[in-house]
Order: C-alpha cells, then sequence, then structure tokens
C-alpha cells in the first residue's frame, strides 16, 4: 500500500490539498522512524507507536502537536485496516496527557438566542432564507459544512424534525425543530425559495439553501452575511462556532452526555466532556449573581 494511495484517499474524502499535504508530510517522517529502527507497517504494536511519541517528545514539541501526530496516524492505520493491511489499530487508546482545553466565554443563553431569532427581519425571500439558516444555528447548532449539505428532503415539517447529514468530522443525527422555525421553514420551502431560484429552478436541485438565481455560493459568506445582521440585533454575537457552543452548553444542563454527543454530532464523548466547565462556569456565575457572598 504506497503513499499514493493514502494521499488519493484523503482527496476522495474532500480533505483539502494542503491539509493532505500536511499529513503526508507527518507521515512520511514517521515511516522515517520506522525504517530506521527496522519495522514494517503491519509490525508496529502499542509500543511501538508509544516509543514514536517519546522519540518526538524528546524534541521538545509541544503536547497539541504530539496530539495532532496521534490523530493522524489513527487515521492512516484506520485506513490499512480498510485495505486489509493489518488487522487491529495499533493507536487505539493512546492519549497524549496534559491539554487544557480553551473555556468558551461571552455565551449566549437561551433568551438571547431567542431574542436574536424573534427579532431576525424576515421581510424578503433573502430574509426568510437567512433566518433557516439563523434558527438552525441557534436551535440545532449546526455547522457550516452540515448546512451547506442540507436537502429538502432532510427537512420533516409534519414530524418537527431535521436530519442533519454526517460530514467528516461529525455524525449525521435526526433533531427536534422549534415551534417558532415552523413556520418560517414552512413560508421558505413553499415560496421563497423558489422565488430566490426564479427561472432558474431546477427539479434537480435538492439543496435546502440556495442563491438568487440558482447561482453558485459559498456556504462560509453566506453565513457571514446571516450573523453580521444577528450582531446588529445582539452585540454579544461573535461567529457560529460561538453561537454552537451555547447550544450544546446549554444541552449540557438538560441531557446526559451521551445524548448530547448524539445532538451535537460529536465522534467521541470527551467532545461533549469539553463543554462541562463552561456549564460549571455558568452555575458559578449565577452563585455569585443571586448568593453573593
Amino acid at each position: 500500500m504506497s503513499f499514493r494511495d493514502y494521499k488519493k484517499y484523503l482527496l476522495e474524502r474532500d480533505y483539502r490539498a494542503t491539509t493532505v499535504e500536511g499529513y503526508m508530510k507527518r507521515i512520511a517522517k514517521y515511516q522515517k522512524w520506522l525504517e530506521e529502527e527496522g519495522i514494517k507497517d503491519n509490525q508496529v504494536r502499542h509500543q511501538e507507536i508509544i516509543g514514536y511519541i517519546q522519540t518526538l517528545k524528546n524534541e521538545n514539541l509541544s503536547q497539541r502537536y504530539l496530539q495532532q501526530i496521534v490523530a493522524i496516524l489513527k487515521q492512516y492505520y484506520a485506513f490499512l485496516i480498510k485495505k486489509e493491511v493489518i488487522e487491529t489499530n495499533p493507536t487505539i487508546g493512546i492519549q497524549i496527557q496534559g491539554i487544557q482545553r480553551k473555556k468558551l466565554y461571552d455565551l449566549l443563553d437561551v433568551k438571547e438566542m431567542e431574542q436574536i431569532y424573534y427579532q431576525y427581519p424576515s421581510k424578503s425571500d433573502r430574509d426568510i432564507r437567512n433566518k433557516v439558516i439563523l434558527g438552525l444555528l441557534l436551535f440545532q447548532g449546526i455547522q457550516t459544512k452540515e448546512l451547506a449539505k442540507l436537502e429538502l428532503r432532510d427537512i420533516n415539517l409534519e414530524q418537527g424534525n431535521i436530519c442533519i447529514p454526517a460530514t467528516l468530522r461529525s455524525n449525521g443525527r435526526v433533531l427536534d425543530l422549534k415551534p417558532q422555525q415552523f413556520m418560517n421553514l414552512n413560508n421558505y420551502i413553499a415560496k421563497s425559495r423558489k422565488r430566490l431560484l426564479g427561472k432558474k429552478e431546477d427539479l434537480n436541485n435538492h439543496q435546502l439553501i440556495v442563491a438568487e438565481g440558482g447561482r453558485e455560493y459559498r456556504m462560509s459568506n453566506l453565513l457571514n452575511y446571516v450573523l453580521l445582521k444577528a450582531q446588529k440585533i445582539h452585540p454579544k454575537v461573535k461567529n457560529a462556532y460561538q453561537i454552537r457552543a451555547s447550544v450544546i452548553t446549554h444541552w449540557i444542563k438538560s441531557y446526559n452526555l451521551r445524548e448530547v454527543q448524539y445532538m451535537a454530532g460529536h465522534r467521541y464523548i470527551s467532545s461533549a466532556e469539553s463543554y462541562q466547565i463552561n456549564n460549571l462556569d455558568s452555575l458559578i456565575e449565577e452563585i455569585e449573581k443571586y448568593h453573593p457572598l
């Protein structure tokens, strides 16, 4: 199994060319180490991975960098398993200790998110579309790549839910829609979306979010426009990441970790656990506000 095969595999999964080059560079360094140690890919065990990480530690590399290397190797060996080169992944169970996750500050509370949604304009077809996007951010914590993949069939107004598709870094899931989303979603799907497409309405275009005249667009650019308007309503709004973090932190208060992992589309429960510290900070703020020492 050659480097070229793995590179092709990554590119086929829509990884950016720069990301792929970074992966290949790090795997090449690892392969060179294996060669120097006289070890073949199908001979690598848990202790060999530990030995390589120790070698990198001796180079005074950061813990976060080491974590990235382990993640890259995990994916590389998952590929080799898929291609039946090896049977088990030698990186399983290896974690780099001592990495502190960032605390997320200036999170939005539920009332603030609802206020932003209610006050967001819905006069024009473009506004109605943008309010659909905003609602999915505020109530379902959707991510940019997931938004771009949404199709009409993913919205089920009769059952009151949305099927969010999986991406390279997130799991798919089915989430309930909020009552306040129904009218705007129905108006968008039944009328505004068709008017936005205009004469270029294409029965083969199943994308939920469309641009005027059916032209191509970058979801990140459209999202930035939506957020700029939201910031005028509430200056506390910063970006989509902050909104998603606010949604997940709110979920942490109401659901168990496994449920939050599913709702957020996290592949690993540790991702959901990282939001618990924000929930704790929020609790401390409430205690200090209502029960000062």
